[in-house]
């Protein structure tokens, strides 16, 4: 019974800390929103978004103060005031916020925010600033992620960074990127692409290129190390070019130079 009893004070203990932090929340949401000129019900969707964020910050400093998670009421004020004109006019900042209860290794299932302020979070993150095994988001970070700015291991987006494959309108990656403009240390396809091994595009650099416009000697190479095919007057002597490489790419790049390079093989 005493063991019952001490697990039951401890339980009992967690739910009070997790309720008090909650009063402690919303308590400093209405001292902020209290503050703001602005219909009620735009006060309570700012209240809904205040704790939202605090709830977020919360999940690694579970013992600060609201104060210490977000800054001063009055910094808070000052913010939302600011921003007050995109509340009462539009649904940005709306606080949309679900999160599944299913975790695997300490990551929700799913994390879907429509709130400026929270990061998404989760296997699958969708939000303005999200973080995810997939991931899609203004600001996007992830193993598979798509975005206005996407960083990832395979990436898609405006500017898109990426260890393996990048596409995007200015494309950076390790391995493969594709875009306006694609910089990788393999190959490169783009406006203007450049790379160490393969570009194809209208202007190109690389050990070997296919241009349309024009190319840029590598300067890291001697005049005999390099070879530039236009296409696609020279498509089967830039194939060739390629075959004769010693360089394994693989099937995926091989593909991807079939796809993009039409013309007698």
């Amino acid at each position: 019974m005493v063991g019952v009893s001490e697990n039951r004070f401890k339980y009992d203990s967690v739910d009070k800390e997790d309720n008090m932090s909650q009063v402690n929340f919303k308590k400093y949401a209405n001292q902020v929103v209290v503050q703001l000129d602005c219909n009620a019900k735009t006060k309570k969707r700012i209240r809904e978004d205040i704790i939202d964020m605090l709830n977020e910050k919360s999940m690694d400093r579970p013992d600060a103060e609201p104060v210490e998670l977000v800054g001063s009421v009055s910094d808070m004020v000052n913010e939302f005031t600011d921003n007050l004109e995109n509340y009462s006019s539009s649904n940005q900042g709306h606080s949309y916020n679900r999160k599944s209860e299913i975790s695997i290794l300490g990551l929700p299932l799913y994390h879907i925010t429509g709130n400026q302020n929270i990061i998404a979070k989760g296997i699958l993150a969708i939000g303005p600033k999200s973080v995810g095994v997939i991931s899609v988001g203004g600001i996007s970070f992830g193993i598979i992620s798509f975005g206005g700015i996407s960083v990832g291991l395979f990436s898609l987006g405006g500017l898109a960074v990426a260890i393996l494959g990048a596409v995007g309108g200015l494309a950076i990656a390790g391995d493969v990127a594709i875009g306006g403009l694609a910089i990788a240390y393999s190959m490169a396809i783009g406006g203007l692409a450049i790379a160490k091994d393969v570009a194809i595009g209208g202007i190109t650099s690389a050990q070997l290129m296919g241009y349309r416009q024009s190319f840029i000697k590598p300067s890291y190479l001697d005049e005999g190390a390099f070879r530039a095919f236009k296409i696609p007057e020279y498509i089967k002597d830039f194939r060739n070019a390629f075959d004769d490489m010693a360089i394994d790419f693989g099937l995926v790049k091989k593909w991807i130079i079939d796809s993009v390079i039409k013309g007698p093989k």
